[in-house]
């Protein structure tokens, strides 16, 4: 009985303390943007985009140099999940839940500011809300790589 006291007395500690912490996360008084992300249900998610990320903008785009170093990155690292046109669908996107982004919906694109890009290929989706096999490619690739990347990402159709 004691132990069952016990951890509910630490369990409810760490959620006074996450809901403390979540409080004080956003102290530079700025906003963080929200983005809206669904998941396999259609369950909307808001997702908030790290300070460090949040404004970025891509210094090379539409550089063709960083497009070609760009396009060089993605068939080599990510054509295998997103495929060869972008879409989502390459050899290893079977069966993975949440499927591998579709770069060729220009909605979504469109949406997706550099900052996200950025965050998302840097950091990868082993987090909540994605859950995804997502690789955290900022320890493989220089931040210039990842731009060049995202350059190429923007010229899918």
């Amino acid at each position: 009985m004691k132990q069952q006291q016990y951890t509910l007395s630490i369990f409810i500690l760490l959620i006074i303390l996450s809901l403390v912490l979540t409080g004080c996360a956003s102290s530079d008084g700025e906003e963080d943007r929200v983005v809206y992300i669904s998941n396999e249900t259609g369950v909307e998610a808001p997702l908030v985009i790290p300070a460090e990320y949040r404004d970025k903008v891509n210094p090379l785009a539409g550089d063709p140099a960083a497009i070609a170093s760009g396009s060089e990155a993605y068939f080599a690292l990510c054509s295998q999940c997103h495929g060869e046109d972008g879409r989502g669908e390459g050899p290893d996107a079977a069966g993975l839940n949440p499927r591998p982004a579709d770069f060729t919906d220009q909605e979504q694109m469109q949406e997706n500011t550099d900052g996200y890009l950025l965050w998302r290929i840097s950091d990868g989706g082993d987090f909540d809300p994605y859950n995804s096999l997502m690789t955290a490619w900022g320890t493989l690739l220089s931040e210039q790589e990842i731009w060049e990347l995202i350059s190429y990402l923007r010229t899918l159709p």
